[in-house]
């Protein structure tokens, strides 16, 4: 028989929280396939280009795909990393993970539009679009359909991000049950937290929308918002984290 060779603590997951999922649930696996589909979903179709010209103003979509990608690689990153933590897979887990899915799926179509106009509209303004006598979706847009269209963004962000905050919330209540350290109880603490920050931003933006005219506008721009309270979110929950850990990075 081969003998197992061991594999270090820091190959396996994180190095200060004990990962307590094992291998590939049915409970991932389809998470994975619907992740992957999602993805799909974002270069996806009903024909493919008929010209070079065609082709390269698909070409023109690339940074928008690229925001929509990193977005959702991001909550699989996100969804990853919890089930690997807690491993959790009773039947709310199980029901929660279903609706996040769900909402996921839901999330795809509006999360690929809005970045598309957003991003034609800044290229066109600032003279960097490479085709001006390409059709564009903004365009296309009557005055009326921003304020939906920002609700629609808005509620499938904080559904996402409250899903998020409402499973880690779910696993400091079996806390003692899962054997969480003092680290690993600091640090499901600050995932929740971090997670309703992104929840705020969105419900803001839906709220702020929900006026219509300048308020779509404040709420496009709130998102903008993200990266500062994050940082500063994180910068104040790693002093505590390292608190936790004597000083140990």
């Amino acid at each position: 028989m081969t003998p197992e060779i061991p594999i270090p603590r820091a190959l396996r997951g994180e190095k200060h929280f004990r990962w307590r999922g094992g291998a590939v649930s049915r409970v991932e696996g389809l998470s994975d396939a619907v992740f992957a589909l999602s993805l799909t979903l974002l270069v996806l179709t009903l024909e493919p280009p008929r010209t070079f010209d065609a082709m390269m103003h698909a070409f023109t979509q690339l940074p928008a795909f690229a925001a929509c990608f990193a977005l959702l690689n991001a909550i699989w990153y996100f969804h990853f990393r919890y089930h690997r933590r807690f491993g959790l897979e009773d039947g709310p887990a199980i029901w929660l993970n279903v609706l996040m899915l769900f909402v996921v799926l839901l999330y795809v179509y509006p999360l690929k539009f809005t970045t598309m106009v957003l991003f034609e509209m800044w290229f066109r303004v600032s003279t960097w679009w490479p085709d001006p006598d390409a059709p564009a979706v903004v365009a296309r847009l009557n005055e009326g359909d921003w304020r939906p269209l920002m609700l629609i963004y808005a509620a499938g962000f904080t559904s996402i991000f409250l899903l998020f905050a409402w499973m880690y919330r779910r696993a400091w209540k079996l806390r003692d049950a899962l054997q969480l350290d003092a680290f690993e109880r600091q640090a499901t603490r600050t995932e929740i937290s971090a997670h309703l920050i992104s929840a705020s931003v969105g419900t803001f933006a839906f709220v702020s929308a929900l006026f219509g005219g300048i308020g779509v506008l404040v709420g496009g721009l709130s998102f903008w918002l993200l990266g500062p309270l994050h940082f500063a979110h994180g910068w104040r929950e790693d002093k505590k984290l390292k608190a936790v850990r004597g000083g140990e990075s």
